[in-house]
């Protein structure tokens, strides 16, 4: 299955997660930024993508009888997501786990998936494996000559497909 949003949606949901991994003191990129210099050098270790799997969504509304119209809306989403980090220097992908998440959101067009996408790739921010490698000082992070190639923790984020 591959899940494609409008491009507005999923230009809300890259700014989301990126945001959310910096508050946590994560050096992240998304497909806008430059990934390589000019000479080759890749400017990012790891590459993150995420998969939604599975998600459940619930909407409930209130409505103006008198009006004819729809108000006020509550929507949840429960979703499932893998999360995969590839690795620039070892060119494989080397982590793998799904993760759930839990969204809400209120209004005249509540949508719940994009927290509900966040809530579960935050989740690997626990994961011990993955933060033993995208820890700096992690002997994950030195290149092919033994060089720490970035000055923090450093990932890319794509888009959810």
């Amino acid at each position: 299955m591959r899940w494609t949003v409008a491009r507005s949606k999923a230009l809300e949901f890259n700014v989301s997660v990126t945001d959310a991994l910096r508050d946590l003191g994560y050096n992240v990129r998304d497909s806008a930024d430059a990934l390589f210099d000019p000479a080759g050098e890749v400017k990012i270790r790891y590459a993150m993508a995420a998969i939604l799997h599975t998600a459940v969504l619930d909407f409930k509304y209130e409505y103006s009888r008198r009006r004819q119209r729809r108000l006020e809306g509550v929507g949840t989403a429960d979703v499932e997501v893998e999360v995969q980090l590839h690795d620039a220097v070892a060119n494989k992908t080397v982590y793998r786990r799904t993760f759930s998440g839990h969204g809400r959101d209120e209004g005249l067009k509540p949508n719940p998936i994009i927290d509900a996408v966040v809530n579960a790739i935050l989740k690997t921010t626990t994961d011990s494996e993955f933060v033993r490698l995208t820890s700096k000082g992690s002997s994950q992070w030195q290149d092919r000559n033994g060089r720490d190639p970035q000055q923090g923790r450093s990932m890319s984020v794509e888009d959810v497909r």
